[in-house]
């Protein structure tokens, strides 16, 4: 069975296939400090989208060194209050290869509060899912004024 060996949440992703195969990983990602909504937003329930450019970069390997395999998986992405706010399908292909990289990128957010937003790698099983590792980033909510503290917005 293919093995996933880790999952890193970045601001950008660089691969680098020939001749070295290297990838090179900018800003992990830990926390991400935004400013409180408004009230007048929040009070009305509206879904605040947060447009938050990263990447989601995962390295796979072969479960036997010389036996090509596949397998299908999918990021699922969840909020702080533990509900699921989307997720990507991905095939994993290691017939030729013993090891490889998937880079997958989202474009944001949607903001639930403050908390962990959990990116939690599962691979396909049967006729079901099974998660192999998590990851995740911090959201801090800053107060509103900090903005003209000149408090960066993210860290």
């Amino acid at each position: 069975m293919a093995k996933l060996d880790w999952v890193i949440l970045c601001e950008r992703a660089v691969v680098e296939a020939a001749p070295v195969n290297t990838v090179s990983l900018v800003a992990l990602i830990e926390n991400i400090s935004i400013l409180t909504p408004p009230k007048e937003i929040t009070k009305t329930g509206q879904i605040i989208g947060v447009p938050f450019r990263f990447y989601a970069v995962q390295q796979w390997s072969r479960g036997k060194a010389k036996k090509g395999e596949r397998t299908s998986g999918r990021l699922v992405f969840k909020g702080p209050n533990g509900k699921e706010f989307g997720n990507t399908l991905f095939n994993v292909d290691l017939m030729a290869v013993p090891r490889t990289r998937l880079v997958t990128q989202a474009m944001g957010f949607p903001l639930v509060g403050a908390g962990a937003y959990k990116c939690i790698v599962e691979v396909k099983r049967g006729k079901g899912w099974r998660a192999l590792q998590e990851t995740e980033f911090n959201v801090i909510l800053l107060p509103r004024g900090s903005e003209q503290l000149g408090t960066s917005t993210r860290h």
